[in-house]
């Protein structure tokens, strides 16, 4: 685990004062570059110091950005490259997935981001049929690089929810958008067998922390130990790469 660990150099996660109200992203940013982070994605609610909020979260997400706030936060990171030495820093947003597969902003905000990534919180009941429908949507907004938490679970809380994994891989595939495996160890989604799957299939996944705390860096552990329990390897997995060869791969 630990060669595999080493490799890991981008930090996916979200460091969000909308869900851990103490959080300072300064703090984080620091904490990843003493970890030798080369990059982090911010991709929701967060402080930097003195620099104001600059990660984002959708509106309907853990008491996310509307579309003004948003696009205000968006420049704000963008002046933080200038002050930020020894890490690069994204303007990504975690974007809602409605009920009919539409996202909860619209294409001229999703353009100014780095990256965006979508994932469904609510009407995770849906059937089979319906819930299919509205990934495979989601999937194919040209804005669109990552899924995350691709099925919806929480361990010993809530079951995945029911779709085509199949068909809902394949179009990620087409689409070229990557699959998180989400190292929260109250996630851990995708789980084991579906990162397999995905390897079958000859997609990438890349690992998040999810973390909502610096402290929460910890956790890649667990989405490293649920990567070799799948049997993937440093190159199965896109935060393995280097800086400008990520952003490559997750362009289209």
């Amino acid at each position: 685990m630990q060669s595999l660990a080493n490799k890991i150099n981008i930090a996916m996660g979200s460091y969000g004062k909308a869900s851990v109200a103490y959080n300072n992203g300064g703090q984080a940013l620091k904490i990843a570059v003493n970890k030798g982070i080369s990059a982090k994605l911010i991709a929701g609610p967060a402080d930097f110091d003195a620099l104001g909020p600059l990660g984002l979260t959708a509106g309907t997400i853990a008491n996310g950005l509307d579309e003004k706030r948003a696009e205000e936060n968006i420049k704000k990171i963008h002046a933080a490259r200038k002050k930020v030495k020894g890490i690069e820093i994204w303007a990504g947003a975690e974007v809602d997935i409605m009920g009919d597969g539409k996202l909860d902003y619209p294409d001229e905000l999703l353009k100014q981001f780095d990256i965006v990534l979508v994932s469904v919180h609510s009407r995770m009941n849906m059937p089979a049929e319906e819930m299919t429908a509205r990934l495979l949507k989601a999937i194919q907004n040209p804005y669109v690089r990552i899924m995350g938490h691709p099925t919806g679970r929480q361990i010993l809380r809530r079951d995945p929810f029911h779709f085509d994994m199949e068909k809902v891989f394949a179009a990620a595939k087409k689409h070229g958008v990557i699959l998180e495996l989400n190292g929260n160890p109250e996630r851990l989604d995708l789980s084991d067998r579906h990162v397999k799957l995905a390897k079958e299939r000859g997609m990438k996944v890349i690992i998040s922390t999810d973390a909502h705390h610096p402290d929460h860096f910890q956790l890649m552990r667990y989405g490293v130990m649920t990567a070799r329990r799948g049997w993937l390897e440093a190159k199965h997995i896109l935060n393995t790469l280097p800086l400008k060869t990520l952003l490559e791969r997750l362009a289209r």
